[in-house]
């Protein structure tokens, strides 16, 4: 292959022709970064297949030379395209879990095949984030049910563009009966999905024994409304907007690490849309700390604790402000020294708050 084959710009074969001239590792990551940057953001004109299998073979010539934290950036830039080959997916499949879950969600490049394939596996992470994925075909979807993972569940049944087959409306009734959780979300799902809810009225009608008493008698009086409380609200951040884009959380925490976005403006993005568990999340890999100590020091009464932890994450006095608002309404009371908490973070150095 030729140092410009498949490449239509002039940027893209000068950046081709110095990674190949390049004897440093550190100057060729970086090239390879800004070349992927400019083949993704891409949008002028249509990619060939003679350009996308140009790109990847590029891609895993030098992919070795990035380091790990720069192999998760790179697989965090592709994961929603459909600009890379099969293979090129399933190297950057192999990088770590976290961003395998991205990948697993939103890549375009992945065929039934491969879904069915990723079904099979034993890591739940995984699993759930095959069951958040889009337009999931039944087969997939019945395969996940088969794993009896609560959580995995309970995801396809909130994700309402998974579709579900009568063998899997079974299978999900047969969970129910003894998992009270699923049984609420089966009752959603049959209030927001017309198809769904036929499919359980067609089993109640040829005496399916599967179908609990309770939520038969609810069928049958109309009152799904009631079951819907047995449903556990589902905290695991998915994804939100944050200027015109669609993010996972594990892209937005990638992104923010390597200053490809502002950490402080993804953090008020997700405080303004009423996010907390979510920030917490992103917080908790910015501090370093388990998501579940992030959330007890930031329910606690400890105002200087919550102070010096959003401190120590270098957002700014806006986003601390926009958060005590926040914070206030998530715990349904409001700060009790509102002025003096924003005072402190704004005379804390960031240093002592680490």
């Amino acid at each position: 292959m030729t140092a410009n084959s498949g490449f239509r710009t002039m940027s893209q074969k000068e950046l081709l022709i110095e990674l190949a001239k390049s004897d440093s590792t550190a100057a060729r990551a970086s090239l390879l970064k800004k070349l992927v940057r400019e083949f993704i953001e891409q949008t002028e004109i249509s990619t060939s297949e003679t350009e996308i299998e140009s790109f990847s073979f590029i891609v895993l010539k030098f992919i070795e030379d990035l380091s790990f934290q720069d192999q998760i950036w790179l697989a965090s830039r592709l994961c929603r395209t459909n600009r890379i080959t099969q293979q090129l997916l399933e190297r950057l499949l192999e990088i770590n879990h976290e961003i395998k879950e991205a990948l697993v969600e939103f890549s375009p490049v992945l065929n039934e095949k491969r879904l069915r394939a990723l079904a099979f596996g034993t890591h739940e992470k995984t699993l759930e984030a095959l069951a958040r994925r889009s337009h999931l075909p039944e087969p997939v979807t019945e395969r996940l049910i088969r794993t009896g993972h609560r959580i995995v569940v309970l995801t396809l049944l909130n994700n309402m563009d998974s579709s579900f087959s009568e063998s899997a409306v079974l299978g999900v009734l047969l969970m129910a009966n003894v998992e009270e959780p699923v049984l609420g979300a089966i009752a959603n799902r049959a209030l927001n999905d017309k198809q769904f809810r036929a499919t359980l009225a067609g089993l109640m009608n040829t005496g399916c024994p599967l179908i609990s008493a309770d939520l038969r008698a609810a069928l049958q009086r109309n009152d799904l409304n009631s079951l819907r409380a047995f449903a556990t609200e589902k905290t695991y951040p998915v994804s939100f907007e944050f200027e015109g884009r669609i993010l996972s959380f594990q892209e937005a925490h990638v992104l923010s690490s390597d200053e490809d976005l502002s950490f402080d403006a993804l953090l008020l993005a997700l405080f303004e849309q009423k996010k907390m568990m979510a920030a917490i999340w992103l917080i908790s890999r910015r501090a370093c700390l388990p998501e579940k100590t992030v959330e007890n020091v930031l329910r606690s009464p400890a105002e200087s604790a919550v102070v010096n932890l959003m401190k120590s994450t270098g957002i700014s006095a806006k986003t601390f402000q926009t958060f005590l608002n926040e914070r206030g309404q998530w715990l349904k009371r409001r700060p009790k020294f509102y002025y003096m908490e924003l005072q402190k973070f704004r005379n804390t150095p960031q240093a002592l708050a680490s």
